[in-house]
């Protein structure tokens, strides 16, 4: 193939990518074009049918109000018949206005009607007299001469009959006019189609009304949904793009397309795509010309030259250089670049023959090298004889040329080496590979054996094959002295490193046990920390549980106080009981939390085992033996009471879980004092001991693991909610104390409470307060702040019926608002927990104006950091709470007297 050949190709190739970018950029261009059209097509297709449904509607409501007309559905003939005759007048659109009796016989119309008409079969008719409802019929001559549409509604007579049906007839020659004064694109089309496939409207070809639409096309507009398509007319055989959409008024009666002719969309783009292939014709026409030009002037004459240039240096005559006159040209470089060429290989061949004098000369250097080392340097050929006198092997061993020649040379090795040697030899020079070996060799200057280390490589050629073999013996025997002397001095160190190495042994066991006891005091930390952030949204939780129950519970006591007699009472105590029972449940998440406020007091724990007995009998049942082994000279434990009974109750009711066919219940009470270790995580000092074990199903190590997270339980759904253990273990941790679970699957649990020592004797349990009555809290004027509107309410509620003067605010800022406008209160009640400015802070506020004030702090938790020594004491009410722990919490904070669910609290010191 010449070279204009291949250029004219790489020209084609070159154009080949434009031209499939145009024809890409044309398909995507329709691609684009078609997809608008199918958009405007349906578009236009969603206007013209909801025009049609307005027409339809306008009927609908015409017929609707005709229906009411006493003069048209009266039975008198006549009125009607003259009636109806003004109507027509005003509406052009409809050709007939006629009353039909229920059998289908006109009764009176707006003109004569053909004898003998009866509508009784038509569909149409029949749906209207049924049902009631908005009926629209098909394509229908039986009115006159000309197509119309019938549109029917029915109207009452007698009571519980139907008096008839009143029928409009639409002309079909209006309303195709309607439609056509829209003024529709050139070739563009507008059908309209009634459930039989008969055309009502159909332009541009009028003509076609009352014709049938073919089974294709009936199909795809009965399909009952708005969709487009190509479409192919018989008529004028116009290819045109349909949407299809059915009419709201009739959806499974009338379906209306509109079509958009393609030849009109696609004109512009066809005349451009014409446009653009005449051009990438001329292009390609132009290029291919242009190619034939440069191929002729601008290569073919420097290629001629060169091609002559070439002929003269194959004969060896190198001194013929290529002469073109642009050398700045890619031919011009060309030729330089063979010149230089030329040049090089006279230069080359120079460098040749002074390189063979090199070699000449190192060849001589090697020889010299060879005869002035100690080493014994030798050669020999690709099978590894000797086959030219090797000087530093004779200085060596005495063996002279032609002694050594060939394999002879094996005869000055020790005989005891010799076979094993010479063996490794040929198997290396078999293979090609690196020969090494030691051994003996006959050293004729001391007449002696002396030890060597050989070493031969192997010499390839440019084609791979072995040429020749260089090796080099040297002397080692002073070497191997001085190596066995070194072992012997490392024999007598192999004692000394031995004794040390166990020194070391004994160091890293007793590190790795560090290392364990380190670890498993991580995985407890990694424990607690997650059960304490557990704890932190079990706290929030229960917090906002608190306000909720406190609203339920409130507002269920003062419905209960009004209802007394009332025959729902008993389900509003019902519903307070199940309140109180949320009310323990989110008290047993605040002792998970540790958010619970505790009243820590000295408690003889073996008097409040003997305490609940009872209680303990009847909430484990008779299937269960009790054992009790209390110890005598019990310490005094610093704990609440109250809630370590819940302690113990929660135990024991576990163990009975845990034994379905019954067992044995053990309770143990013994003194303990701690000094570091075990899996309660407690610091060093006395403890008192509380241990509950039982002979039930035990825990697996997994369930053991997470016995203390909230809400978790092994328990079927609906009988235990998973805060048993959680509260013990909050309990327990914020008395500053620990808890501990050993148990054995199959064989049962034991579980220790670690209780701290008290330094004082139990206190004496006083009586409990009397509750205040209405008249004693009359006349106390009280500003309630809370930001929860359901708890401010049920408050107030609850501080009006014990006499007090409410006024509420919900927020700190509202309530000090209030004060600075002089309003007058003996006592502030304040929410804790509020947005913007909490309880505490709205206290220190107010004391700063009004310091001998009163002051109530309501809270869902007493959060333990607040609890510090101050100078001014204050009253504080856990939420849920009754009347009656208001009451006492008021009268606390007055002065007077506290009681069941109020806790003492002090604000920070400094405030």
């Amino acid at each position: 193939m010449s070279l204009l050949t291949r250029l004219f190709l790489l020209v084609v190739l070159a154009v080949l990518p434009a031209v499939g970018i145009q024809a890409y950029n044309e398909y995507d261009l329709r691609a684009s074009v078609r997809a608008e059209t199918y958009r405007h097509a349906l578009t236009l297709t969603r206007f013209a049918a909801a025009e049609s449904d307005r027409i339809f509607d306008g009927v609908r409501n015409l017929l609707v109000a005709l229906t009411n007309d006493g003069t048209i559905v009266g039975g008198d003939p006549a009125a009607c018949k003259a009636s109806l005759g003004r109507l027509v007048a005003q509406y052009p659109e409809i050709s007939t206005f006629a009353v039909f009796d229920p059998s289908g016989r006109p009764v009176c119309a707006d003109r004569t009607l053909p004898d003998g008409l009866s509508i009784a079969e038509e569909p149409y008719f029949q749906t209207a007299l049924r049902s009631g409802a908005f009926a629209i019929g098909g394509y229908d001559l039986s009115f006159g001469a000309r197509p119309v549409l019938p549109l029917a509604i029915a109207f009452d007579g007698a009571p519980g009959r139907r008096g008839g049906v009143l029928v409009a007839t639409l002309s079909l020659d209006w309303l195709n006019d309607y439609f056509a004064a829209k003024g529709l694109e050139p070739d563009a089309s507008i059908c309209l189609v009634d459930r039989n496939g008969v055309y009502l409207v159909r332009l541009p070809r009028r003509m076609s009304v009352g014709g049938r639409a073919t089974a294709s096309l009936l199909a795809i507009l009965q399909a009952g949904r708005e969709t487009t398509t190509e479409w192919t007319s018989n008529d004028d055989h116009i290819d045109r793009i349909l949407g299809v959409a059915s009419l709201k008024t009739a959806p499974n009666g009338l379906w209306l397309s509109v079509g958009l002719p393609k030849s009109a969309a696609f004109a512009t783009l066809d005349r451009a795509a014409q446009r653009a292939g005449l051009l990438v014709t001329l292009d390609i026409v132009l290029a291919l010309l242009a190619a034939w030009l440069i191929g002729r002037v601008l290569i073919g004459r420097p290629i001629g030259a060169l091609l002559a240039a070439a002929r003269r240096w194959s004969r060896g005559e190198y001194r013929v250089r290529v002469d073109l006159p642009d050398q700045a040209s890619d031919f011009g470089r060309l030729g330089v670049a063979f010149n230089d060429l030329v040049e090089a290989i006279d230069r080359r061949e120079r460098e040749q023959y002074e390189a063979e004098a090199a070699v000449r000369r190192s060849e001589e250097r090697y020889r010299s090298l060879i005869s002035a080392t100690t080493a014994i340097v030798w050669t020999s050929d690709a099978q590894g004889r000797f086959t030219e006198p090797q000087p530093s092997w004779q200085a060596f061993t005495g063996q002279a040329w032609p002694a050594h020649e060939g394999l002879r040379w094996a005869e000055m090795v020790h005989p005891e080496d010799r076979a094993t040697l010479v063996a490794d030899f040929r198997s290396s020079v078999a293979r090609g590979v690196v020969f090494e070996t030691v051994g003996r060799l006959w050293h004729a200057p001391s007449a002696s054996w002396r030890d060597f280390a050989a070493r031969a490589v192997p010499v390839r050629a440019a084609d791979g094959h072995i040429r020749e073999w260089i090796g080099a013996a040297t002397d080692v025997t002073e070497r191997r002295k001085a190596e066995e002397a070194l072992k012997r001095l490392t024999e007598t160190l192999e004692s000394r490193v031995g004794e040390r190495t166990a020194e070391l042994a004994e160091a890293n066991r007793l590190l790795s046990a560090e290392i364990v006891e380190r670890r498993e005091a991580e995985a407890k930390l990694e424990q607690v920390q997650r059960i304490e952030a557990i704890g932190q949204l079990t706290s929030g939780v229960a917090h906002d549980f608190n306000n909720l129950l406190t609203a339920i519970l409130g507002n269920l006591e003062l419905a209960q106080m009004r209802l007394r007699n009332h025959p729902a009472a008993r389900s509003l105590e019902t519903a307070a009981r199940a309140a109180e029972r949320g009310a323990t449940l989110v008290s047993q998440l605040l002792a998970f939390a540790r958010k619970q406020r505790l009243e820590p007091k000295p408690v003889d724990i073996n008097r409040l085992v003997d305490g609940l007995s009872d209680l303990l009998a009847r909430s484990i049942g008779p299937t269960v033996t009790v054992e009790r082994a209390l110890a005598v000279g019990l310490w005094p434990a610093l704990v609440d009471p109250s809630q370590i009974e819940l302690v113990l109750l929660n135990l024991a009711i576990n163990a009975r879980d845990a034994m379905s066919v019954g067992g044995r219940l053990s309770i143990e009470t013994r003194n303990f004092t701690h000094r570091g270790g075990g899996s309660a995580d407690l610091k060093n000092g006395d403890y008192v001991v509380l241990t509950v074990s039982d002979t039930g199903c035990g825990m697996s190590e997994e369930v053991r693991a997470r016995a203390f997270e909230p809400f978790f339980t092994t328990k079927e759904v609906g009988k235990g909610s998973g805060l048993g253990l959680s509260m013990v273990y909050g309990v327990v941790r914020q008395s500053g104390g620990g808890v501990e679970i050993d148990s054995v699957l199959g064989k049962g649990t034991t579980i220790r409470v670690y209780l701290p020592r008290a330094e004082t004797v139990p206190e004496v349990v006083t009586a409990e307060p009397i509750v205040p009555d209405k008249n004693e809290l009359a006349g106390i004027r009280l500003l309630l702040v809370d930001d929860d509107p359901a708890v401010r309410e049920v408050t107030g509620l609850m501080l009006g019926e014990l006499g007090c003067d409410v006024v509420e605010a919900g927020s700190g800022s509202e309530a000090l608002a209030r004060l600075d406008d002089g309003l007058e209160v003996d006592i502030v009640a304040a929410d804790v927990a509020m947005p913007g400015m909490n309880g505490h802070e709205l206290v220190r506020r107010i004391r700063k104006r009004l310091p001998g004030i009163a002051v109530l702090l309501i809270t869902g938790f007493a959060d333990p950091a607040l609890i510090d020594e101050s100078d001014g004491a204050l009253v504080t009410l856990r939420k849920p709470f009754r009347r009656v722990d208001l009451a006492l919490a008021v009268e606390r904070a007055l002065g007077r007297d506290q009681g069941g669910n109020v806790l003492p609290f002090r604000l920070p010191a400094g405030t």
